[in-house]
């Protein structure tokens, strides 16, 4: 049982708050029941579950394929990154996806969203309607960030999910005949309705939240594709229209 803020562990945890030394270990944080089981419901590589004496008999129904360690109250408030978190954290390895030569299927394309909760939503929805691939283009926010996690609820153990460099990938997909669809305002764009998605190779590609799709990205994409919207908005959340897009386009 750890019932020091000095030991080890809490200061090894305490690295894993950090983005680069996330990227560093290749380890990520879960926090709270919810996460837990779905990361053994799917075989998630963990390293070690660490919880209080509360919640001993959700450890022992967990059947986790891991260490579990007993820590102390005032540990856990160390340990979390959460103001009131639930008496379990685990460290998880990052997965290993497949190659991405192997991807088949509609993507869900991710450019330079930084917002957490946007873009753990997106790729909840992206789950949802059953997209399996999801890229990430340099500048988004870190997918295991403790909000993106939270706002995905599991999705990631559903999905392959890459860093990539656009520029570099878009002309590799337009090689296995992908078409590439890029949300724009302006008037090469077209109703997102009047596409008509015969199979499932393309990438439908979102944007930063205040500044849309880089230009870099929008002179590569096949056609440019906004949402008509009849109200006084000027513009929705990137999350709410990867909804509407997803959804429309099934």
């Amino acid at each position: 049982m750890i019932t020091s803020n000095q030991n080890k562990w809490v200061k090894y945890i305490k690295q894993l708050h950090k983005a680069n030394k996330r990227k560093k270990l290749k380890e990520y944080l879960l926090e709270g029941e919810h996460l837990i089981e779905e990361a053994v419901l799917y075989n998630a590589k963990l390293r070690v579950i660490f919880y209080t004496a509360e919640y001993i008999e959700f450890i022992n129904k967990l059947n986790a394929n891991c260490e579990t360690i007993e820590i102390t109250n005032e540990v856990l408030k160390e340990m979390a990154m959460t103001n009131n978190p639930q008496g379990v954290i685990g460290i998880a390895y990052e997965p290993k996806n497949k190659k991405f030569s192997e991807i088949e299927g509609k993507i869900l394309g991710i450019d330079g969203v930084k917002d957490p909760g946007n873009l753990g939503t997106m790729i909840r929805t992206a789950d949802a309607a059953g997209y399996k691939n999801i890229i990430l283009n340099k500048g988004t926010v870190d997918i295991y960030n403790p909000k993106v996690l939270r706002s995905m609820q599991g999705s990631q153990y559903h999905l392959n999910i890459y860093y990539e460099n656009f520029k570099e990938l878009i002309p590799k997909l337009k090689e296995k005949d992908y078409k590439i669809y890029a949300t724009a305002l302006d008037k090469t764009a077209k109703d997102y309705k009047e596409i008509n998605n015969k199979d499932d190779k393309f990438m439908v590609i979102m944007g930063n939240e205040g500044q849309g799709v880089s230009e870099d990205v929008l002179k590569l994409a096949s056609q440019k594709v906004y949402i008509t919207m009849p109200g006084k908005a000027e513009s929705l959340n990137v999350a709410v229209a990867t909804g509407v897009i997803l959804f429309g386009w099934l």
